[in-house]
C-alpha cells in the first residue's frame, strides 16, 4: 500500500530550495558588483599610469609670444628648457617656472603660462613699458618704467618722454631709487591737471627741481604737498603773463614762496 507524501513536507523543502537560490542570487550580484569595482580600478590604474608615466604627457614643445624689445625670447626658451622640458605636464607647476623667468629675465613686468595638452607649454611674456627718460650726465639717457627698472639706453632724437635728471649712478638692468618712481607720477599726473608744461626734473634726497617750458624753475621739497605747490605754479604763471613778466625761479622749500622775475 503506497502512502502520499506529507503536505507539510513538500513546503518545507520548497522552502529551503528557495532560500539557496535567494543567497546564490544575492553572492552572485556582490561577486558582480566586486568584479565591476576591480575593473573601474583597473582602468583608472591604468590612466593614471599613462597620465603620468607616457611619453605622450611630456612638455616637448615650447612657445614664447609678446617679446619686442626687454626681452629675448631665445633666452625665455632657453631657460623654459633647461627647467621643464622632459617634464610631465601634469605634474608641471607653473608657479615654480614664473618665478624663474621673473628672477632672471627683468626686463618683463610679468609673464603668464599656459598648459596645451597632450605636451606643449606657451608662455606669455608682458613687457615693460618706458615711462620716462632718466640720466646723470647729459650724454647718457635711459628708459625707465614704472618700477624704476632701467630698461636700456634712450635716443633723445626719438623718445617723447619727460627726462628726470638723477644724481646717483645709473646701470641698465638694475633698478633704481624706487621712491622716485611714485614721486614723478604723483608729480606727471599733477601736471595735466594744472596745465603745467615740464620739459624735464631733476630729483635730489630732499627737493624736486622742476624746468619748465617756459624756461621756470620750480625747487619743491619733498615734504610739501605737491597738489598745493602746482596749484600755486599754476596761479602765478598765469599772473605774470598778464603782467607781462617772466618768472626765472619759484622756490616752495621755504615757508614761504620766494618768486624770482627775470
Amino acid at each position: 500500500m503506497k502512502f502520499k507524501k506529507s503536505p507539510k513536507k513538500v513546503k518545507r523543502k520548497r522552502k529551503k530550495v528557495s532560500r539557496f537560490k535567494y543567497t546564490a542570487r544575492r553572492y552572485l550580484k556582490i561577486f558582480i558588483s566586486l568584479l565591476k569595482i576591480l575593473l573601474i580600478a583597473g582602468l583608472c590604474a591604468a590612466a593614471g599610469y599613462l597620465i603620468l608615466f607616457s611619453s605622450l604627457f611630456r612638455i616637448e614643445n615650447i612657445i614664447v609670444e609678446g617679446t619686442r624689445e626687454y626681452v629675448n625670447p631665445h633666452d625665455v626658451t632657453l631657460l623654459a628648457e633647461n627647467n621643464i622640458k622632459g617634464e610631465n605636464i601634469f605634474k608641471f607647476e607653473k608657479e615654480s617656472l614664473v618665478e624663474k623667468l621673473e628672477s632672471n629675465l627683468l626686463g618683463a613686468k610679468r609673464y603668464e603660462i599656459k598648459k596645451e595638452y597632450p605636451g606643449t607649454i606657451r608662455i606669455v611674456v608682458f613687457e615693460r613699458v618706458p615711462i620716462a627718460m632718466i640720466y646723470k650726465d647729459m650724454d647718457e639717457f635711459y628708459l625707465i618704467d614704472d618700477d624704476g627698472y632701467v630698461l636700456g639706453y634712450a635716443d633723445v632724437q626719438k623718445q617723447d618722454l619727460p627726462k628726470i635728471h638723477y644724481e646717483r649712478e645709473i646701470k641698465i638692468g638694475l633698478f633704481i631709487d624706487k621712491s622716485l618712481v611714485p614721486i614723478y607720477l604723483e608729480l606727471t599726473e599733477l601736471f595735466l591737471k594744472e596745465d603745467i608744461e615740464v620739459s624735464s626734473m631733476s630729483f635730489s634726497p630732499k627737493h624736486v627741481n622742476l624746468y619748465l617750458e617756459n624756461g621756470a624753475t620750480v625747487l619743491l621739497g619733498n615734504e610739501k604737498n605737491k597738489a598745493d605747490a602746482l596749484k600755486a605754479v599754476s596761479a602765478l604763471i598765469k599772473e605774470s603773463e598778464l603782467e607781462d613778466k617772466e618768472i626765472r625761479r619759484i622756490d616752495f622749500r621755504y615757508d614761504k614762496v620766494i618768486v624770482l622775475f627775470k
